[in-house]
């Protein structure tokens, strides 16, 4: 299984981390992706992912997306650059 961090790759070794302090779960992390290395459902990794964007206080700004085996972090666009943009 494997995390998509987008434009928060800076933050991969942060997450392999986090990761291993809070819950328990080996990974590595390699330019913009987090690969998994046990078996871990999609739900639980999703909200250990959720907690992460949280206390680096970038959950308002992204979103998780579920693909298959892959969870991608995708920005969000504020309602006040959406207005501006029309």
């Amino acid at each position: 299984m494997e995390i998509h961090l987008g434009d928060l790759k800076d933050k991969s070794a942060d997450l392999v981390k986090f990761l291993e302090e809070k819950a328990g779960i080996k990974s590595s992390a390699s330019d913009d992706k987090v690969s998994i290395e046990e078996e871990v459902r999609k739900s639980q990794l999703k909200t250990y992912l959720k907690r992460f964007l949280y206390v680096n206080k970038s959950r308002e700004d992204h979103r998780i997306s579920v693909e298959g085996d892959t969870l991608k972090v995708l920005s969000v666009e504020k309602e006040e650059e959406e207005e501006e943009k029309k």
